[in-house]
């Protein structure tokens, strides 16, 4: 018996088996399938000093006793592909012959984001300098190939999202993609807390009144024409002003948001305690721009704005149900 009639005796064997013990054998994994929109992922994203933060935090010496805090910072962002064809296997009786089991193709990121400058109120030493590290995240962005389900709008989530940092948060988000040409238009985000007085005269507002009457800058020379600054009642002001408006040829939009079918936040048990972050939605914009010549490669630059909804203290207003203080993050990046 030569090596080939041997593999082929195994082969069958191995199918015996699977008979006798109720099993099915594997279908092909499927080859060559598209990243479509998600593949534009790929590579490297780096801003200097172009990221903006705001969070509310806790804060035992405050009246009341919260301080929020604004971050600058530059970020390194990098996608690459983790596997294709990866294998959920399933076990639907009703599924049509190789399609009981779901595929996927999945990116690898990593997320490294660090202080440029900083500002709180009321004004603390706890801010720390430029240079500082703030955040760190490994994720992935998966995208199922089949046995998608529908969104609430009636979008095909057939996106992913999987992060966790180390302050002991994992999150998973569903989402899905839309590409169309020209730029994106960019709506504001009211990072205002909910479940609260709207006034800016109450006491739970007084850190954002500060801000709005005095907008963060970071390192931004007040000689900037047109900059708006960051402030909370719309967070993301400066990614309008910052968006390539007369050089986008085509934008690609990736949306995520944990309220979408099976997703969710998961905490340690101090986070869920102290400030249990609840909720996260995002939004990727990636800008395919015009070249400057011809023969060149298109460029791409990428904006987003993520908000993390954080609950602590009891709300006011809505008896049984914490405040909800908005997290935002956005940034402009550019493709190296």
């Amino acid at each position: 018996m030569d090596a080939q009639e041997l593999k082929k005796l195994i082969a069958r064997g191995r199918t015996q088996v699977r008979a006798e013990l109720g099993q099915r054998p594997p279908p092909a994994v499927p080859v060559g399938e598209p990243l479509d929109l998600v593949g534009l992922l790929q590579g490297s994203w780096v801003s200097t000093g172009q990221g903006w933060n705001l969070i509310a935090l806790p804060f035992a010496q405050g009246r009341p006793p919260l301080r929020l805090l604004m971050n600058q910072y530059s970020e390194t962002l990098q996608f690459a592909l983790a596997d294709t064809g990866i294998p959920n296997r399933g076990i639907e009786p009703e599924a049509a012959a190789g399609d009981e089991d779901q595929f996927i193709n999945a990116l690898g990121y990593t997320q490294r984001i660090s202080q440029v400058d900083a500002a709180d109120a009321p004004s603390t030493d706890l801010k720390g300098g430029a240079g500082k590290p703030i955040h760190f995240e490994p994720g992935l962005v998966l995208q199922t190939l089949n046995h998608v389900p529908t969104g609430p709008g009636g979008e095909r989530l057939n996106l992913a999202r999987l992060a966790t940092i180390p302050h002991g948060d994992s999150v998973l988000a569903m989402g899905f993609a839309e590409q169309f040409e020209g730029p994106p238009t960019i709506g504001p985000e009211n990072a205002l807390p909910q479940r609260v007085p709207a006034a800016l005269d109450s006491p739970y507002m007084a850190p954002y009144a500060h801000f709005e009457a005095n907008r963060f800058r970071g390192t931004v020379p007040t000689s900037a024409t047109g900059f708006p600054g960051f402030f909370a009642s719309n967070a993301n002001a400066i990614l309008q002003f910052a968006t390539p408006c007369g050089r986008v040829r085509r934008t690609t939009v990736l949306h995520f948001d944990t309220g979408f079918s099976s997703g969710g936040v998961l905490n340690i048990p101090f986070v869920t305690r102290e400030a249990n972050a609840a909720e996260m939605r995002a939004t990727f914009w990636i800008m395919e721009l015009e070249p400057s010549c011809p023969t060149l490669p298109p460029t791409f630059v990428m904006q987003y704005s993520q908000t993390v909804m954080l609950d602590f203290f009891d709300s006011p207003t809505e008896p049984g149900k914490k405040i909800r203080w908005p997290h935002v993050s956005i940034n402009t990046l550019r493709r190296v």
